[in-house]
């Protein structure tokens, strides 16, 4: 058939390339087997069947059709010790099967069938078979058609679960959106129901504050707890403040408005928002501010006792200042030295 479809091929070469079909027809099945049923052959084994596919194809492709042919009943005994431990290492797997990997078993099944009913024919062992010695052939065929079968069953259920995961990513993030929805809501309401009574809480405490001021005598014990009091509602009144702020960010209306700061109003703000936590544990803070770096290395240094140290932190860079920190940097311990050789010694 072969030579009357293609008359300018030699015998020879349609003989050879007919043998080839079946090496290369292994080395394929083989791979296509490891990868459907993800790594069920070892390595070790892999490597020798496909190596002694190779072997023999070389031996096809450059000795004589005599001694291949020769070769060709090894060969198959190798291919049938492959085939039964294939067939072992799937009866392993067989119990959680996909529908379309039963299909290809189906597909192997005839191939192998075909590969052994060939081996027995050309070794006189069985006279009368099925296939006519043309077994391993249609096994071939058939087990490509089955592949194909196989691929696109596979294909359609990675189809479905594809769109079933989406639906799935769709349905999460729809709930996600609802409770991200119920979340801003609920710190917008909880937010306005604090703020009413904070500052009529607020208001009564300055009241009290004043009154006690005006008393007379002045009960400085009333005047202590009401500043407390007082500095207590306006810390939980920033906080809900900044709850209306978080509503307002995820809204997309927050509305910024920048302008100069005097940091020494920012500071002090800043200690009177901490005053009950410093309070509770008896503490203060003394603040003292200066207007460049000489005037606070020469506060620092009138400050700070004999033997101690005392420490530096700028809380920005002064560019506006200094071309980089290091120039600031070497101004400072110019400043030191001047101020006093004990301080200098400190720092070093």
């Amino acid at each position: 058939m072969w030579t009357s479809l293609f008359p300018q091929i030699s015998w020879f070469a349609l003989f050879r390339s007919e043998y080839l079909t079946l090496c290369m027809a292994c080395v394929l099945i083989l791979l296509y087997i490891n990868s459907f049923f993800n790594g069920l052959l070892h390595k070790l084994f892999m490597r020798i069947m496909v190596g002694g596919s190779a072997v023999y194809a070389l031996i096809i492709l450059f000795l004589r059709p005599l001694v291949f042919t020769g070769f060709l009943q090894y060969y198959e005994m190798g291919l049938f010790a492959g085939i039964l431990y294939i067939v072992v290492r799937l009866a392993m797997a067989i119990r959680s099967c996909t529908t379309e990997q039963y299909i290809l078993l189906a597909g192997l099944f005839v191939f192998f069938y075909g590969t052994v009913e060939d081996s027995l024919y050309y070794q006189a062992l069985w006279h009368h078979t099925p296939f006519g010695g043309n077994g391993a052939g249609t096994g071939i065929m058939v087990c490509v058609f089955v592949q194909m079968l196989a691929l696109f069953l596979r294909t359609q259920r990675d189809i479905y679960e594809a769109r079933k995961s989406q639906q799935e990513l769709t349905l999460q993030n729809s709930l996600l959106d609802k409770t991200n929805k119920m979340k801003t809501e609920f710190l917008g309401n909880i937010s306005h129901e604090l703020k009413t009574p904070l500052t009529i809480v607020a208001n009564y405490t300055e009241l009290a504050r004043l009154y006690a001021e005006r008393k007379e005598p002045k009960d400085d014990y009333i005047i202590r707890n009401m500043r407390l009091v007082s500095s207590e509602t306006e810390r939980i009144a920033l906080m809900v403040s900044q709850l209306l702020d978080v509503v307002r960010i995820e809204d997309a209306n927050m509305q910024y408005n920048l302008t100069k700061t005097n940091i020494k109003v920012l500071i002090e703000n800043t200690i009177n928002s901490y005053f009950p936590v410093l309070n509770k544990n008896h503490n203060t803070i003394k603040m003292l501010v200066s207007d460049d770096l000489p005037d606070a290395v020469k506060t620092a240094y009138s400050l700070t006792p004999k033997g101690m140290a005392c420490i530096l932190s700028p809380a920005a860079s002064s560019y506006n200042v200094y071309r980089d920190f290091e120039e600031k940097g070497q101004h400072f311990k110019q400043l030191v030295r001047d101020y006093g050789q004990d301080a200098a010694n400190t720092i070093r």
